[in-house]
């Protein structure tokens, strides 16, 4: 039971990770289940791992919820990652096909640690809270993979707001 060309595009998308090489060789390795079976428990552990990372309290770690977050929404193939505060939570939401969908809810303790770190890593100033302030940055998600980031982060009543449109080389082969 093997998979088309095409099919193994998709793989390699689903996880950058692999090179063509390896996507070619697959065939012989493993049927098309086992590959979208792959594909699926990537996506799923680091869904966890960003799971996990948000239940850690005051031990979290703002770099690697970051890092994670975009990872996960590269991975997706989503467009836009929005870090939209509320009374109680910030939610984070990604843009997937031109579609919203809720990916996260972080607790609103930590709603100035990802605005501080995403400003840091886009070289915004971290004292300003009251105007709208744009920038850009790269981050490497996984070996060899840079993502081009463009911020837009907005005060709103319950906090900045936080839009990241990720830039990566998606290539629709």
């Amino acid at each position: 039971d093997s998979y088309s060309e095409e099919e193994g595009r998709v793989i390699l998308k689903l996880h950058p990770k692999l090179s063509p090489v390896k996507v070619a060789v697959f065939p012989l390795l493993a049927n098309k289940e086992e590959l979208v079976s792959l594909a699926k428990k990537i996506h799923s552990d680091l869904k966890k791992k960003i799971e996990v990372e948000i239940t850690r309290g005051s031990q979290t770690s703002i770099i690697n919820l970051i890092n994670d977050l975009v990872h996960y929404a590269n991975l997706l193939r989503a467009s836009d990652i929005h870090l939209d505060p509320t009374e109680k939570n910030v939610r984070a939401r990604l843009r997937v096909d031109g579609m919203m969908q809720e990916a996260f809810l972080f607790p609103k303790d930590i709603h100035n640690e990802l605005i501080t770190r995403i400003k840091i890593l886009a070289a915004l100033r971290i004292d300003e809270h009251q105007a709208a302030q744009d920038g850009r940055f790269r981050l490497i998600v996984e070996e060899s993979m840079p993502v081009d980031v463009r911020v837009s982060i907005a005060p709103t009543f319950f906090g900045e707001n936080a839009v990241l449109r990720l830039l990566s080389d998606k290539e629709e082969n």
